[in-house]
């Protein structure tokens, strides 16, 4: 597989294999705990920390939910403004046709095989893997 494809998914290893899993382990132990120790008058404590580690838990999805938003923002934009230079049509009607793992894929065309590969992408329907595979010269990634 191309190096680009490869790139196309992030593992942040600081997340996934510190943050996330502790936090999680954290809601574990409180409920587990809460289980045990609730009718020896130690209900309300466990409550409380068993709401904190909700809150960690959710916080931390949060935080990686609010940069794949704005990822989502300017893959959009960057394929609108990359379809208008390459076709001089705009792209928000095919947009719509398109989900945005499709647009994503959809980006490492190159200009020459773009404008096809997006009628090919509604017309066949094609998933977001197909399009990746059917992408004969990748367009770099800067």
């Amino acid at each position: 597989m191309h190096k680009i494809f490869r790139q196309h998914f992030r593992f942040h290893p600081l997340f996934h294999l510190l943050i996330f899993p502790l936090a999680l382990a954290f809601f574990g132990v409180c409920v587990y705990l809460l289980a045990i120790y609730y009718n020896e008058g130690y209900g309300i404590e466990l409550v409380y920390f068993g709401l904190l580690s909700i809150l960690i838990l959710l916080i931390g999805l949060q935080s990686r939910q609010v940069p794949f938003r704005n990822t989502k923002r300017i893959i959009r934009l960057e394929m609108r403004l990359r379809y208008l230079e390459i076709s001089g049509q705009s792209f928000r009607h095919k947009e719509q046709q398109l989900l945005i793992s499709q647009i994503a894929a959809l980006r490492l065309a190159s200009d020459e095989e773009l404008v096809a590969l997006v009628d090919e992408a509604i017309n066949k329907k094609l998933t977001a893997r197909e399009i990746r595979e059917s992408i004969k010269n990748p367009h770099p990634q800067h």
